[in-house]
């Protein structure tokens, strides 16, 4: 005997990293010293599609755009470990403390 049925299923295209996008404050020059800010990060497929689920890692990593600092200064900097929060819905919130 044969089955003639329909089974419904969503699956989830792969994040394509040159497509992926980051917006928000915390990626534009002159934030406020030692006061928190973040941005997000909107994750897209190949052909530009936002992705609707999460589950993505993300390494990101924050540099001084000054060359006027101290060494001090330079090492402190070094020390910006951002928090990357997954929303679950393919953005993410990136969170960190510029220390200088």
């Amino acid at each position: 005997a044969f089955c003639n049925a329909t089974v419904l299923f969503n699956y989830f295209s792969v994040t394509d990293s040159l497509k992926t996008l980051a917006f928000g404050p915390g990626i534009l020059k002159n934030n406020a010293v030692k006061f928190p800010t973040s941005f997000i990060i909107q994750a897209k497929d190949k052909a530009s599609n936002d992705r609707v689920c999460g589950m993505d890692e993300y390494s990101v990593t924050a540099k001084l755009s000054s060359t006027h600092v101290t060494e001090d200064e330079a090492m402190e900097a070094q020390n910006i470990r951002p928090l990357v929060k997954d929303n679950g819905d393919g953005t993410y919130t990136v969170e960190y403390t510029p220390p200088i």
